[in-house]
């Protein structure tokens, strides 16, 4: 029904945005799925600023060839998410919130192993043919992340949902300043190893 009828029956509590944003706060939960946004919307970030130059500086592309490479990972966007979603929705129905929560974990596992393995790639090819698959993940893994944001405290979403999203941005500044200090190599293999971890948690 509508709202003011339901709040006249005394069937949903007046919450102040303090008091929402307070419990949200103090939720343990939204920390982990702030961290495992991180790794999915933040990686999504690091790699859309970075995988021109990645390409041009690892494989010696030209500037137009690297852009039009590095392009690919934000396509994939146009269906990954949504598919990561609709995964988290179809795993809720087999397996209830279990099913979600093991959605999201996978999802984080799998694409954590294949940003390590994006970094140690020796041609082109592969690279592309890697980052395809890791790009796909890394978006199912938001879709499949915001599946499980809902049930986290249902009175608070929009607190929670706010913490998780700014995880996005954390993860991308994060892993911006260790591309930007430490060799391609080894920062893929620490965003990699980082979203294995959160995906764990």
């Amino acid at each position: 029904g509508n709202y003011k009828d339901v709040k006249r029956a005394g069937l949903m509590r007046e919450r102040s945005a303090v008091d929402s944003f307070r419990s949200g706060v103090f939720n343990v939960n939204s920390w982990i799925l702030f961290a495992q946004f991180a790794c999915s919307l933040g990686v999504e970030l690091t790699m859309e600023n970075g995988a021109a130059l990645y390409y041009r500086r690892k494989f010696g592309q030209s500037l137009e060839t690297s852009a039009a490479l590095a392009s690919l990972f934000g396509a994939t966007n146009l269906v990954a998410r949504g598919m990561g979603g609709g995964l988290s929705d179809y795993c809720n129905g087999r397996m209830s919130l279990r099913g979600r929560l093991w959605a999201q974990m996978t999802c984080g596992i799998v694409s954590g192993c294949l940003i390590v393995a994006f970094g140690r790639c020796d041609t082109v090819g592969s690279a592309v043919f890697v980052m395809l698959f890791f790009s796909v993940t890394v978006q199912m893994a938001m879709g499949t992340c915001f599946g499980v944001v809902p049930y986290v405290d249902p009175p608070n979403t929009g607190s929670i949902a706010g913490i998780v999203g700014a995880g996005g941005n954390a993860g991308a500044m994060l892993f911006s300043s260790v591309f930007r200090t430490r060799s391609f190599d080894y920062s893929f293999r620490y965003m990699g190893c980082f979203a294995v971890g959160t995906a764990l948690l």
